[in-house]
């Protein structure tokens, strides 16, 4: 029913393979990147972890290039980035492509 397919992909990106709808994946990331003294709380949230800046740039990067051969090469239309900041608050990203 309707026009989009969505998925929802974590920790890294997927595309609906719908030949008929607008693809979409409406989820993905889920990581987790704590910053010392900006936590409150033990638990954990988050899909998967990093422990550096650099760690968390290199994820981002390689996310971001699944999502561009999922735009070129299989018709992805929009996506949505869930990121962790901390404990219990997370932010979304919304992107059409």
């Amino acid at each position: 029913m309707g026009h989009v397919e969505d998925v929802h992909s974590y920790p890294d990106p997927s595309c609906p393979s719908s030949q008929t709808k607008a693809r979409v994946c409406g989820e993905y990331g889920g990581i987790s990147y704590k910053i010392d003294e900006h936590v409150w709380g033990t638990g954990n949230y988050a899909y998967c972890e990093v422990n550096n800046a650099d760690d968390f740039a290199s994820l981002y990067d390689r996310f971001a290039d699944e999502i561009t051969l999922y735009k070129t090469n299989k018709g992805l239309s929009a996506i949505l980035w869930l990121i962790h900041l901390g404990h219990r608050v997370s932010h979304t990203n919304p992107g059409i492509l």
